[in-house]
């Protein structure tokens, strides 16, 4: 029964994994021509005075087929590149930009997601775990100390491209040993897809470390290893 249940699961996940990025590209879709076709829906008839039916689609369709023929060639991508630079300069735009890239990056490539290993700590309390991973590692001055940390990306359940950043001591993380594509099977099907047991990795090094000359003192608060 539970070979039947981890079977069940797995094809559950493997099939949510497909249909929520399916979804989501429909909807931006239709959201896409929506927005195209209210605009220029209406021309032919002003124009011509006749409606055209699927005018809209049409011009929707040759505005991302012509953005897509820029891309491959060096002046396209510049053009690309000047746009994406004045709407990251407009503060509210810039966010919702580009959270809306890195998410669409995220669920159409996922192997160049920058998860570097699978980690367990304890977040949002003390004895209380969550899964989590390394993206990056850094270190920060305290009281001429340099503390070694980790930075962790928690994701939330059951889309994992949304989540929290936590800065960790590097004694605090727990190393877990399984695949990060393991992990994310895991979170998707919230936990219903998980290893019978979680095998560790040895300790992080020591995350403190005594400040050997004073030069270390003229540095940023935080150095990015």
């Amino acid at each position: 029964m539970r070979e039947l249940l981890k079977k069940v699961g797995d094809r559950f996940v493997a099939g949510l994994l497909v249909t929520v990025p399916l979804v989501a590209t429909v909807l931006a879709l239709k959201f896409l021509f929506g927005a195209i076709d209210g605009l220029v829906g209406p021309l032919p008839e002003r124009l011509f005075g006749r409606d055209i039916p699927g005018f809209g689609v049409l011009v929707t369709g040759l505005v991302v087929l012509f953005v897509g023929l820029l891309t491959a060639n060096l002046a396209g991508r510049r053009i690309i590149s000047w746009l994406e630079r004045i709407f990251q300069g407009i503060p509210v735009v810039s966010s919702i930009y580009t959270a809306a890239k890195e998410i669409t990056q995220a669920v159409s490539h996922p192997n160049k997601l920058l998860f570097k290993e699978v980690v367990m700590v304890e977040y949002p309390r003390k004895g209380v775990f969550a899964y989590g991973f390394i993206t990056s590692e850094t270190t920060r001055r305290e009281q001429g100390r340099l503390l070694h940390l980790y930075n962790v990306f928690i994701p939330s359940v059951p889309v994992p491209t949304t989540g929290w950043l936590v800065a960790f001591p590097a004694d605090q993380v727990i190393r877990l040993r399984i695949s990060v594509e393991r992990a994310l099977k895991l979170i998707v099907s919230g936990g219903i897809v998980a290893p019978g047991e979680l095998a560790t990795k040895p300790a992080s090094p020591v995350s403190e470390c005594v400040v050997p000359s004073p030069d270390i003192e003229r540095q940023p608060e935080f150095v990015s290893s």
